[in-house]
């Protein structure tokens, strides 16, 4: 009996082999496309934080002379763009041939080269710059862009002036914001006419509240005024620099957010950035309608969304499946909510949502 039962066995595991070695090609083969799909994701995902080459073209122009771009090589890593390529150059502010991304074609580009002293820079608005800086004046010291101590000089009067721009953006809106919005809700108070003589108690209602607008315009004044100071030491530091096509403009630091010579970074430099950069992204706020910053208050919202519908939500589905499960009689309507509650289960939420 126990041969004829393993001979029985033996036959079925024969004819099922092939379908269990046809379901685990299949199994692979979907986990292999997932994990290469996922490498492309992270890998397309990490370069759009890594520092990128600055190239300067020199463009053959039909109509006129000749006109030199500068800006970040987005769609190439070649020092030389091949035949019938088209390189992809977001030239931000520094082109008044070109829109903001730059398409030019191989046959239009007459010299490039990838300048080590250009810097790019991020403004605090608008699109980015790409210049040769020239010198540094500051208060108490001016320097050339010759002198060893020009980048570090540099760093440390960017990191000033941000650190001075966030100063004044906490007190604008901790401070000055709220001092405004009490000042003018206690103006308009005060501006209601009066229906009739004033009694003894509304002539002390109104002197108080005469008392509260002084005292609330001195507060403004005073944090208006601190303001101002801080915003005059931001802008007592200058740049003078020298843009791709030749000429030479002098600038406020306090107009940029942070510069950069990617053109000579090392490889360690660059994956610091990158971090740095992926960090920023993370932790900053949106600027300029979304098109700068970060996503802190979107994984914030998310975040706050999830925790309190996990508090709203776990408790009350305790509760049901309990009920279900040991209470409720069996029916049409507590089938009707198994169904539903397996296919809840069983289905991506994003697929409902």
């Amino acid at each position: 009996m126990k041969t004829v039962l393993a001979e029985r066995a033996e036959r079925g595991s024969r004819r099922t082999l092939p379908l269990v070695w046809l379901c685990s090609a299949g199994l692979t083969t979907a986990l292999l496309g997932f994990a290469t799909v996922l490498i492309v994701i992270v890998a397309h995902g990490l370069s759009v934080f890594n520092p990128k080459p600055v190239v300067q073209v020199t463009i053959r122009s039909v109509t006129g002379p000749e006109r030199v771009v500068a800006g970040i090589l987005l769609n190439s890593s070649r020092a030389a763009p091949a035949p019938n390529e088209v390189w992809k150059i977001l030239t931000g502010e520094g082109s008044k041939a070109y829109a903001r991304v730059a398409h030019l074609d191989a046959t239009e580009i007459v010299a490039h080269a990838f300048p080590p002293d250009i810097a790019t820079a991020d403004t605090v608005i608008g699109p980015p710059v790409f210049f040769y800086p020239l010198t540094l004046d500051g208060p108490e010291r001016s320097l050339s862009a010759q002198d060893p101590r020009f980048k570090e000089g540099l760093r440390h009067s960017l990191r000033s002036s941000n650190r001075l721009f966030q100063q004044i953006e906490r007190r604008q809106r901790d401070e000055l914001q709220p001092l405004r919005q009490q000042l003018s809700k206690a103006l308009r108070e005060r501006a209601q006419p009066l229906v009739s003589e004033p009694t003894q108690r509304e002539r002390i209602r109104l002197s108080r509240l005469d008392k509260r607008i002084e005292r609330l315009e001195r507060e403004t004044a005073r944090v208006q005024s601190e303001i101002d100071r801080l915003q005059k030491e931001r802008l007592a530091t200058n740049l003078t620099l020298r843009v791709p096509d030749g000429a030479i403009e002098t600038r406020p630091l306090a107009d940029f957010s942070r510069i950069q010579f990617t053109n000579t970074m090392g490889p360690v430099t660059k994956t610091v950035e990158t971090l740095l950069n992926m960090v920023r992204f993370v932790s900053e706020y949106p600027r300029q309608a979304n098109t700068k910053g970060g996503i802190f208050p979107a994984i914030l919202s998310t975040f706050v969304m999830t925790l309190l519908m996990s508090v709203v939500v776990m408790p009350f589905g305790v509760i049901a499946a309990i009920y279900l499960r040991e209470y409720a009689r069996q029916g049409p309507f507590v089938q009707l909510v198994r169904i539903g509650v397996n296919n809840l289960a069983g289905v991506p939420s994003i697929v409902y949502g």
